[in-house]
């Protein structure tokens, strides 16, 4: 290690490690229980292996993440993590809360643990991945900010890298939208809204930024391949994961129910007539789908949001479908050489027919 301060991450390692394991145990507990339903019943219940298994997997992500940070960022930044002392605080505040927090889903009945945290207060509790009681959540709220606030004046104060700004726009988005778990509204559609920013956004969102970044750490450390090449991929992966799809500005709001027709025909007629003369280029093909893909995505969802809310069960997924057709499409038009001109324009008229179709029928 360059850094003494870097063995911090130790403890985090240690704790994901642990964490892992239970995962893998109570997995096995689910398994076994599918196929033989009384084992372990009562003690262990079939709801409660799940919750424990889900929210260990969770929480050993995130010290990974944080074990890495603690790890990547003095290295990244040339200098001493700027609060050790808070990093080894802020580590058993998150290793007791969790391991209380798993005591009491073995322990009590759910309804219970309920009571017992103060759940009528603020209720948070009972949703898929976010069934931790409400002072646990206060606690992750407090250990986000903390280990931001270490991080970002680590970054700020030292060298800033391309790899330690994305982690820290990472770590940011991680700790803001934890936030909407707290937000537990009684209409069904407005807590999937609201449930998708903390549960989904995670996944294809901030968390995609966090694994870039450490991702280009280890390779340029590993591999030998020069920063800026490695910084260029970067700005590739997180420009996929926030431009192209998986919806981080395309959840939708109910009321915008015909907005996504028009933005989709605006997009096609501005954009596709100003490329239409480079339509063999590499750069211009993708910078259409893309365009396109992702605006369809970002629109579809709030069609889709809007039938929900008028309960006509549309689903927000098929944004997605939209962007894969788009780079579907783009990966036959590419390779397609320019002599062979017979099979040059086959790619383009199924792009236009499945558009059409697809933009038929959803609006229909």
């Amino acid at each position: 290690m360059q850094y003494q301060s870097q063995s911090v991450a130790k403890l985090y390692f240690m704790a994901a490690i642990a964490l892992f394991v239970a995962q893998v145990l109570f997995g096995l507990i689910m398994g076994l229980q599918y196929v033989m339903g009384d084992f372990l019943f009562p003690e262990i219940p079939f709801n409660v292996a799940r919750m424990v298994h889900t929210n260990s997997l969770i929480v050993w992500l995130l010290m990974g993440f944080m074990g890495a940070a603690y790890y990547l960022v003095p290295e990244e930044s040339q200098r001493e993590l700027y609060s050790p002392k808070l990093a080894v605080l802020m580590f058993w505040v998150f290793l007791v809360a969790a391991a209380l927090t798993v005591v009491g889903y073995l322990s009590v009945p759910y309804a219970t643990l309920a009571q017992i945290t103060g759940n009528d207060l603020l209720p948070t509790m009972g949703r898929e991945f976010l069934e931790q009681p409400t002072i646990t959540k206060i606690g992750i709220v407090v250990v986000a900010l903390a280990f931001l606030f270490n991080i970002g004046m680590t970054v700020l104060t030292g060298r800033k890298t391309v790899v330690t700004i994305v982690l820290l726009t990472g770590l940011l988005g991680l700790a803001v939208f934890f936030l909407f778990s707290f937000y537990n509204p009684d209409n069904l559609v407005k807590d999937k809204y609201y449930w998708w920013f903390v549960v989904h956004l995670w996944v294809e969102g901030v968390w995609e930024l966090i694994l870039a970044s450490i991702l280009a750490f280890v390779l340029i450390k590993i591999t030998g391949v020069d920063r800026e090449v490695i910084e260029k991929w970067l700005y590739v992966i997180i420009a996929m994961a926030l431009v192209v799809g998986n919806g981080d500005g395309g959840i939708g709001i109910p009321r915008c129910r015909r907005l996504g027709f028009h933005a989709h025909t605006c997009t096609r007629q501005l954009l596709h007539p100003r490329l239409a003369n480079h339509r063999r280029t590499w750069a211009s093909g993708i910078l259409r789908r893309v365009c396109v893909g992702g605006t369809d995505d970002y629109f579809v969802r709030m069609a889709a949001h809007a039938r929900a809310a008028s309960q006509k069960q549309w689903q927000a997924s098929d944004g997605n479908v939209v962007v894969l057709a788009h780079v579907g499409v783009n990966g036959i038009h590419h390779p397609v050489p320019d002599g062979r001109r017979h099979f040059a324009n086959l790619p383009s008229t199924l792009h236009r027919c499945a558009a059409s179709v697809y933009g038929g029928a959803r609006e229909g």
